[in-house]
């Protein structure tokens, strides 16, 4: 298991540096979803909370808080990390499939999914709030049902095959993104 820095990290050298504080926190949630999905590992053991724009690690939004959120993140101030083959090849996949998108898409594809509106509930939705959005109930809601794919995919666990699953979920889950 990694820490959330050292994944932010990792994300923040894939993306050289061509991401925003508030597209790292996305990254950061779909990472964990769907590693702790396909692999049923925790990718790092920190809570993701369930904020107004979004879900949130509060450790790495505290890290960055001293830049715009919407400000791209410098690479100098990173750590170069190496993960485990099956991890990298997954989040290749996760950060090349959502880096396309840009913040507000990524803000709007979060918001339709049941976790982070179960979790916050009936707070308004610029109203603050620091529920943990709880992995379990990410697999339940979103992928879970999608097991079928997932046992017909991921057989093999290779490359090709995560990729497909992903991008099979993404187009049941968010019709509307982008898939070019």
């Amino acid at each position: 298991m990694y820490k959330s820095r050292q994944i932010a990290d990792w994300i923040i050298h894939k993306t050289h540096g061509n991401i925003t504080h508030s597209k790292l926190q996305k990254l950061l949630y779909y990472c964990q979803a769907w590693h702790y999905t396909i692999f049923n590992e925790v990718l790092f053991d920190e809570r993701i909370e369930a904020w107004a724009h979004g879900p949130v690690v509060p450790s790495q939004f505290s890290r960055f808080n001293n830049i715009d959120f919407f400000q791209n993140i410098k690479v100098k101030d990173c750590e170069n990390i190496k993960l485990k083959s099956k991890t990298e090849q997954l989040l290749n996949e996760v950060v090349g499939i959502y880096n396309k998108c840009t913040d507000r898409h990524l803000e709007l594809l979060v918001k339709r999914e049941d976790p982070w509106r179960e979790t916050r509930g009936n707070i308004p939705e610029f109203k603050k709030c620091q529920k943990e959005i709880k992995l379990d109930l990410i697999e339940t809601i979103l992928y879970k049902s999608k097991l079928k794919l997932k046992t017909q995919f991921l057989s093999h666990k290779t490359v090709g095959n995560i990729k497909h699953y992903i991008y099979l979920c993404l187009i049941i889950i968010h019709p509307l993104i982008d898939m070019a």
